[in-house]
């Protein structure tokens, strides 16, 4: 390979490779995000809050609200599912 296609070469990897920190990053906040909504969900729960308080709070419908609860054991609520 000539020098001038091994640098737009490696200036591609370079590029490619910093898209996909970046959206690695972003998935990773994301999540992290949803997680604490929802271990705050369960916590407002465990005092009594409502559904709909309880979206309002995290900002998400109360559909999925009602969605993370149904998904969750008692058990699990009551535990250690976010610690």
């Amino acid at each position: 390979m000539c020098n001038l296609s091994e640098g737009i070469f490696e200036r591609g990897v370079a590029e490619g490779e910093a898209r996909g920190e970046a959206r690695g990053e972003a998935r990773g906040e994301a999540r992290g995000e949803l997680k604490k909504a929802m271990e705050i969900a369960f916590n407002l729960r465990s005092m009594g809050l409502n559904d709909s308080q309880i979206a309002y709070a995290v900002n998400f419908s109360v559909e999925t609200v009602k969605g993370w609860f149904e998904d969750m054991t008692e058990t699990e609520m009551a535990g250690s599912a976010f610690r």
